[in-house]
């Protein structure tokens, strides 16, 4: 059994077995896309920097303390090339992949009870 499949068995517990702890702790996953964009520069190498569109995942974890009130931690991670325009004009060159990781807490505040 590899790691992917370990973990998918794991996290479908939470799914299929809900119990009373389940109503105030929530684990979710979640996979999208990032349109990115690009920079104009005044470098005497570099007319423009680009960031190229890519996927993006990452996963979210809350508690709810009583019906109203909650804190969440939310992760998200992209990985994306980044490609410069030279002064002189011709193709993009590649300089570097852009690895982001965003961490997030959340403050929640429900208006209506469960």
């Amino acid at each position: 059994m590899n790691l992917r499949t370990a973990l998918l068995v794991g996290l479908s517990f939470f799914v299929f077995l809900p119990s009373t702890s389940a109503q105030k702790f929530e684990i979710t996953g979640h996979v999208g896309y990032q349109f990115n964009g690009g920079l104009d520069l005044s470098t005497s190498l570099f007319h423009r920097i680009e960031v190229v569109d890519s996927a993006n995942y990452g996963a979210t974890a809350g508690f709810l303390f009583g019906n109203l009130y909650g804190v969440e931690f939310q992760w998200n991670h992209t990985r994306a090339d980044t490609f410069a325009q030279p002064v002189g004009g011709g193709q993009d060159i590649k300089v570097f992949k852009l690895n982001q990781n965003q961490y997030m807490g959340n403050f929640l505040f429900h208006f209506a009870s469960q």
